[in-house]
């Protein structure tokens, strides 16, 4: 057998061990979604909500959808294994909750939910030339990037984060949040509804799944309210909480 052919006999072997390979780790790794959708069914049922899971890449997806005082809601919990996963660095999750069917606001309004004690620092006038309008351009760009991050790039791309402006006003009523709006109306609209008084029902002494860095962030939108915290929701009793504050936000800001 020449070198030539011994060469090819040998990188098609190794072809198909590996191929081989990936379809069994493929295969283990779908169970593994099947299996954890089967243990979350009766903890669904029992508060009547529906689950299902979804396995594509490196990216598994826990969907849930139900209904909570005539609000319709859907949620997702998303985890992104890292390509280097270690026992230190899994990788990425994101738990996202959706109203779905309703009129919201004419614009986005932001609040974004800071860790417990961080000091949100007083709006300040943009700096000037060149270098200020590097600085704001960086500081847009990030924002926009944390908004793909929290509420997916379908929703965060529809949010030009350029055109937020801080609304300092309403921030003293919400603690832990720094309010931004397209427009700022919109927020006005939404404080006259008594948003601070469900964020402070819902906030002040929430469980430790929206505490922290995993405070939640809240999206208001034309076609509804999307909120988004960083973390698995691993049970329906995890993701409870932010169903509970999802639910009375849309029933008090609903139009």
């Amino acid at each position: 057998m020449n070198t030539l052919v011994q060469w090819g006999l040998t990188n098609l072997i190794l072809f198909a061990l590996f191929a081989t390979l990936f379809f069994y780790l493929r295969r283990a790794n779908t169970r593994k979604v099947e299996e954890l959708a089967e243990r979350l069914k009766p903890e669904a049922l029992a508060h009547g909500w529906n689950v299902a899971t979804e396995l594509s890449g490196r990216e598994r997806t826990v969907r849930w959808t139900g209904t909570e005082q005539d609000v319709r809601w859907k949620a997702e919990d998303i985890f992104r294994k890292h390509p280097k996963s270690s026992s230190k660095n899994r990788g990425l999750s994101v738990t996202r909750w959706h109203s779905i069917g309703l009129r919201g606001t004419s614009a986005p309004v932001l609040l974004m939910g800071l860790p417990e004690g961080t000091e949100v620092p007083k709006a300040q006038p943009p700096p000037e030339g060149m270098f200020g309008a590097l600085a704001m351009k960086a500081v847009y760009f990030a924002l926009d990037k944390t908004l793909d991050l929290y509420f997916g790039d379908q929703i965060g791309q529809s949010v030009d984060a350029g055109a937020l402006k801080r609304v300092e006003r309403y921030e003293e009523q919400v603690p832990g949040f720094a309010v931004m709006a397209q427009n700022p109306a919109d927020a006005a609209n939404l404080f006259s509804r008594g948003l601070a008084e469900v964020i402070a029902n819902h906030f002040s002494s929430a469980p430790e799944s929206m505490q922290g860095y995993r405070r939640p962030w809240i999206l208001f939108l034309p076609d509804g309210v999307v909120m988004a915290r960083m973390g698995e929701a691993e049970s329906a009793a995890a993701l409870a909480p932010l169903v509970r504050a999802g639910v009375a936000i849309t029933r008090a800001v609903r139009f």
